[in-house]
């Protein structure tokens, strides 16, 4: 189940708004980067291809195309245009990235919680232990729902830093444009033979690169 775990907002995401996972929503902290498990190993970075090739793979076929990619990132846009004004601000794009990830967390715990009671236990949470104990606030060695969605959210600066990138001329928001042309160089980015098409392969790749990119820990 880990490998169905990463927050879609990233992953063919207009703004960028997660960033290396694209990752505002990861299940270990900076402190547990060196987990073997953890997303920063290289069990981590193919659960986020996994992820994102369930999200955004529509037919299924093992590749992204850019139509594919284009599509998830279309139906990212009207997500974060709350007032349809066909521009996506820097509050309306924060508040989608905080809404989305909630309901990820919200719906990864449904998963993790194999007997349905409500409480997911250090076993079924699948988190490092020094994690797990910094979320269990009541000390009761089961995490609540409350206690989950608590987790830190790691990806702030690199959703700032994504949507300045987006925002090509500096105004404050985001156009439908200025984001088809974001998603494009994200796209091309990735896409390292240029073929029109990621690979599982390719994105695992991008992954390892930026996870080890001079600072980039504090957007994991």
């Amino acid at each position: 189940m880990n490998k169905r775990w990463i927050n879609a907002t990233v992953l063919g995401s207009v703004l960028g708004l997660s960033g290396l996972t694209w990752a505002g929503l990861t299940w270990a902290d900076r402190d547990a980067k060196d987990h073997p498990d953890g997303p920063h190993g290289r069990p981590g970075r193919e659960a986020m291809a996994q992820h994102w090739f369930e999200r955004m793979d529509a037919n299924k076929d093992g590749q992204l195309t850019r139509q594919e990619a284009d599509a998830g990132s279309v139906r990212l846009f009207e997500r974060l245009d709350a007032n349809k004004d066909g521009v996506v601000t820097r509050e309306e794009a924060e508040a989608g990235a905080r809404a989305i990830r909630d309901e990820e967390l919200s719906s990864r715990f449904r998963e993790l919680d194999s007997n349905k009671d409500g409480r997911l236990t250090a076993d079924e949470s699948k988190l490092p232990a020094r994690f797990f104990d910094r979320l269990d606030s009541d000390h009761d060695h089961a995490l609540s729902l409350q206690e989950f969605r608590a987790m830190p959210d790691f990806g702030v600066k690199r959703r700032e830093f994504e949507f300045d990138r987006a925002d090509a001329d500096h105004d404050g928001k985001v156009t439908r444009s200025e984001a088809e042309q974001a998603a494009k160089e994200r796209f091309d980015r990735v896409d390292a033979n240029h073929d029109g098409v990621i690979t599982h392969e390719e994105l695992a790749q991008h992954l390892d690169k930026m996870g080890h990119a001079p600072g980039d820990g504090a957007a994991h």
